[in-house]
């Protein structure tokens, strides 16, 4: 079984996800300042907790295979580029949902684009 990822190319989206784990991490403590500070709880689910989570599960499960060298990491990291993707377009207005948005794009290049011939 081959690795889906040459080395140079796994060494890039390793470095993509744990920016996306890190971003996912302070939308995590985003949302409990804002229910420190009184927010509606259920808002601050929807619109912070619940993307936050998704993108730490997707970005955790997807360096746990991308480690591995298994062939299904290469479905996980685009999922975790659409999750990080779609919560950009949730966040749009605001500085980090940019941000979100360049990181999901990038994670989606690095996985789907083929590899160049030295």
């Amino acid at each position: 079984m081959t690795p889906p990822y040459e080395p140079a190319r796994a060494r890039q989206l390793r470095i993509l996800l744990w920016v996306v784990i890190a971003a996912a991490a302070v939308l995590a403590v985003v949302a409990a300042g804002y229910l420190l500070a009184g927010a509606a709880p259920g808002l601050v689910l929807l619109v912070l907790v619940v993307p936050a989570v998704l993108m730490l599960v997707l970005g955790r499960t997807s360096l746990q295979l991308l480690g591995r060298g298994e062939p299904g990491a290469k479905s996980w990291i685009v999922a975790t580029a659409v999750t990080t993707m779609l919560v950009a377009l949730l966040l749009s207005r605001t500085g980090p949902g940019g941000f979100l948005g360049l990181l999901g794009v990038l994670l989606m290049l690095v996985a789907l684009l083929p590899a160049r011939d030295g």
